[in-house]
């Protein structure tokens, strides 16, 4: 019986680790995310492609989430004589997605199975 809850015991904090490693890799994400993010998001408006994407994230609201801006730039004018459209957004990472609300349009985006990276030629040094 003995040896029966030592293994009983040993599941269960295996299975707890598993659930909390959810939480923690939510708050990695969002502390990683805290700054101005630059690159391709295949954004599209109508027929036109943005170009790239500026996000800026800032993390002021709690561990999982913040407020920031996202600016989608174009070509050539696009939007009421602008290159770019932007947006004010909040943010919030949950189970590894960023759920960003873009306050602006009154829209939603999920952005899931992604990489975040940087080059040497942006970073400060």
């Amino acid at each position: 019986m003995k040896k029966f809850t030592t293994l009983l015991a040993m599941a269960f904090i295996a299975l707890m680790s598993i659930s909390f490693t959810s939480c923690d890799d939510d708050s990695d994400i969002a502390y990683t995310l805290d700054g101005t993010w630059k690159g391709n998001m295949l954004v599209e408006y109508g027929n036109h492609n943005a170009l790239y994407s500026v996000i800026r994230f800032d993390q002021n609201d709690g561990i999982y989430s913040g407020t920031g801006y996202w600016i989608d730039y174009f070509d050539r004018d696009y939007w009421h004589g602008n290159n770019y459209i932007a947006n004010h957004i909040t943010w919030t990472v949950r189970n590894r997605n960023i759920y960003i609300t873009l306050l602006d349009e009154g829209s939603d985006v999920v952005i899931y199975d992604y990489v975040l990276w940087a080059t040497a030629s942006s970073l400060d040094m």
